[in-house]
């Protein structure tokens, strides 16, 4: 687990962090990855404990808690392609409100 966070926050980190340049992919693959976690029964205090070592860069920290929170809102399924679906619907929503 702490490898996909740690892999998802370099990608994230940059891009964010750079104003200019709004990589909404990017994003969307770090909610994919976060709701990985959550479908696979990773406890939100261990995803966030990672997380916190953005908070050097408030605008990133915001962001990536917000998509943990809101990853963690949604309720945990059982079956695989319902876990697949939730997940894909996550990513497709971040990527959606990232773009508008």
């Amino acid at each position: 687990m702490k490898k996909i966070i740690i892999i998802a926050m370099l990608v994230l980190i940059p891009i964010i962090g750079n104003a200019e340049n709004k990589n909404c992919n990017s994003m969307a693959e770090f909610a994919k990855t976060i709701m990985q976690l959550r479908q696979g029964g990773a406890p939100i205090n261990e995803v966030m404990n990672f997380i916190e070592s953005a908070e050097d860069k408030p605008e990133v920290y915001k962001v990536m808690k917000s998509i943990t929170i809101m990853a963690y809102d949604t309720p945990r399924y059982s079956t695989p392609s319902i876990k697949e679906k939730t997940i894909n619907e996550f990513y497709n929503t971040i990527y959606v409100n990232c773009i508008k």
